[in-house]
């Protein structure tokens, strides 16, 4: 019996009401599976947490799970039915209606798993652009994609602010004598650190700890040089570490710090760290700002 006789039989006897899942959407749902596990490979190049990357990349992985059974019955049905017990039949009279209906019911549920993994391909692929647009200038992602984004942003920081403690009150010279960093805008708006040498500041078990979004678990290291000025140097942070500084002109002039490999850069008073780029074109408004502000000891 030829491949296209099998399917007609299986509409016509077995009642296979889903049969054009098998005859044109099991390839491209199993594209979709493959793009789904690229783009999060992708996505979570630059994440820290390895938890995390293992939870996508097993999510990532499931459409396949999924849409494989169906999608290898769609390529090689004989081979599928001798997987159940069953020969290929050669005629129609080989292939009687309680056969028929009892193959349906398999290639029924196979067809509901395929459809839920392509539906769970299609969300994964959205949240690796999501992930995507926040670390990587990526010229062209989709609007969708981008309202995604903005929305998450935005309910993250209304949270970390509805949670984060009032400001600090103003240190005096003699608590900070190597300088004091104040946070111009994110979620520890207002507040202020003492900065000390060798004192890190990043999202979490820091010295002075930042948690907006931007931030990366070890962001930025602070130091004195030989001369006694205050430093700070990038910690290989994924969204970059950046230094405003407005010089005798009025002009003012970014330094990225990401690009000296880690070497210290001498502070100024009156210069702006800045954690993220504050140029980038869709993250830039995310960027965390801190004045750093020179002490005399």
């Amino acid at each position: 019996m030829e491949d296209y006789l099998f399917w007609q039989h299986l509409r016509d006897l077995g009642g296979l009401q889903n049969s054009w899942w098998y005859t044109a959407a099991a390839l491209p749902a199993l594209i979709i599976g493959g793009v789904t596990l690229v783009m999060m490979l992708v996505s979570v190049r630059r994440l820290e947490r390895k938890m995390m990357v293992f939870l996508l990349l097993l999510l990532a992985c499931l459409p396949l799970v999924l849409i494989g059974p169906s999608a290898y019955v769609s390529f090689r049905p004989r081979e599928a039915v001798g997987l159940v017990g069953m020969s290929w039949p050669l005629d129609q009279s080989q292939f009687p209606r309680p056969t028929a209906q009892a193959l349906s019911q398999y290639l029924s549920v196979l067809t509901s798993m395929g459809i839920v993994g392509a539906v769970i391909g299609v969300l994964c692929t959205l949240g690796s652009l999501t992930m995507t647009a926040s670390v990587v200038n990526v010229p062209v992602v989709s609007t969708a994609a981008r309202q995604i984004t903005q929305v998450m942003k935005d309910s993250t920081r209304r949270l970390r602010r509805q949670t984060t403690p009032a400001p600090t009150a103003q240190m005096d010279s003699a608590s900070c004598p190597y300088g004091r960093l104040e946070v111009l805008n994110g979620a520890h708006l207002g507040n202020q650190f003492a900065i000390r040498p060798g004192d890190t500041l990043g999202r979490k078990e820091c010295d002075m700890v930042i948690t907006d979004s931007v931030t990366s678990r070890q962001h930025a290291r602070f130091d004195t040089n030989d001369q006694g000025q205050t430093t700070v140097a990038d910690q290989q942070s994924a969204n970059g570490l950046f230094v405003q500084r407005v010089d005798a002109t009025g002009t003012t002039q970014k330094h990225d710090l990401g690009s000296m490999g880690g070497q210290p850069f001498p502070l100024r008073s009156g210069d702006v760290v800045t954690l993220g780029d504050p140029d980038h074109p869709e993250d830039g408004e995310y960027a965390v700002k801190l004045r750093f502000e020179q002490t005399f000891r």
